[in-house]
């Protein structure tokens, strides 16, 4: 992983995610991502479902699945066999609060932020990967979005500059070591062709982030950008505000490491309000949030949700 030589990866195209529908009569395909105590992830194209069942169904295996009946929030469904002959079980899925492996779910869901395709197989070498170098599993997200700009981490050189990102990412830099990997960043989404673009800018010890969905290419709309500024305060230690513009409104959330913050925060809140309009800007919302989880920009990148199903056989 050279950070003065940057392979891209092909376009791949930003859409937002759809409803689900599915009709009786329809059949789909779904692979098995997670199988473990009667505990599924499955992913059907670039859907993902929490899932319960009593078959002995393993990573990897491919099923076949007809729409029987959809009603409320169930939805009937039935087990083909390529023969048609060895599984035509009756299987429901309904609603329900699973907890399959969460470290594979999180992988899954980083994956998908990227538009990225979720494979089965790169989960099980990421986590490998991960365990066999003692690397903290939140570095994970860093190592999925490499991936998204054309940067395999495989030797060990690439590992230890993947360990010096993270603290770049962090903030943990000293501050004239972090051009070079702003610079990085920036010229990963310049050339990358598509997908969520972040860009990243010094501002003092503060890092500044703009997030876009959708193809470079696309024009630089407010609606469909996302700031997002973290900031090194004496008194206040780490924060976030985050930014966004919809219909020329603005909605803003604060984020915190700790609820004594939080309150001096709120004790100030109506002085920024108030600076905030007197500049002209029209504030729809204004949260503050305490939220120790929030430490790099690839915590606060828009998820697409994993629905919760219960398949029962």
């Amino acid at each position: 992983m050279n950070v003065n030589s940057i392979n891209i990866s092909p376009k791949i195209s930003s859409q937002q995610q759809p409803k689900l529908l599915l009709t009786p009569g329809q059949v789909i395909s779904a692979q098995v991502i997670k199988s473990e105590g009667g505990q599924l992830l499955l992913q059907y194209g670039s859907y993902l479902f929490k899932a319960k069942t009593d078959l002995a169904l393993k990573p990897g295996e491919r099923l076949k699945l007809s729409v029987e009946s959809t009603n409320d929030n169930i939805i009937n469904l039935k087990i083909i066999d390529e023969t048609e002959t060895k599984r035509p079980e009756n299987t429901t899925l309904i609603t329900t609060n699973q907890k399959p492996d969460q470290n594979m779910e999180a992988v899954a869901r980083q994956l998908m932020k990227f538009n990225l395709p979720v494979s089965l197989e790169f989960i099980t070498e990421l986590n490998k990967f991960l365990k066999k170098n003692k690397l903290p599993a939140d570095i994970s997200q860093l190592v999925v979005w490499l991936k998204s700009v054309g940067i395999e981490v495989d030797s060990e050189q690439d590992i230890k500059a993947l360990q010096i990102l993270q603290k770049f990412f962090q903030g943990e830099l000293a501050l004239d070591q972090e051009p070079k990997y702003f610079d990085l960043l920036n010229a990963a989404e310049n050339q990358y062709a598509g997908g969520l673009n972040i860009y990243g800018w010094p501002l003092g010890n503060h890092h500044v982030y703009l997030i876009k969905e959708g193809a470079r290419s696309e024009p630089l709309l407010p609606d469909s950008c996302k700031l997002a500024i973290k900031v090194d305060s004496a008194a206040l230690q780490e924060l976030w505000f985050v930014i966004e513009l919809t219909d020329n409104r603005m909605t803003a959330n604060i984020l915190c490491t700790e609820e004594k913050f939080r309150n001096i925060l709120e004790r100030e809140v109506g002085n920024l309000m108030t600076a905030l309009k007197g500049a002209g800007y029209l504030v729809k919302d204004l949260t503050i949030k305490v939220d120790k989880s929030k430490t790099t920009i690839f915590d606060l990148l828009p998820e697409q949700e994993i629905s919760n199903v219960n398949l029962q056989v």
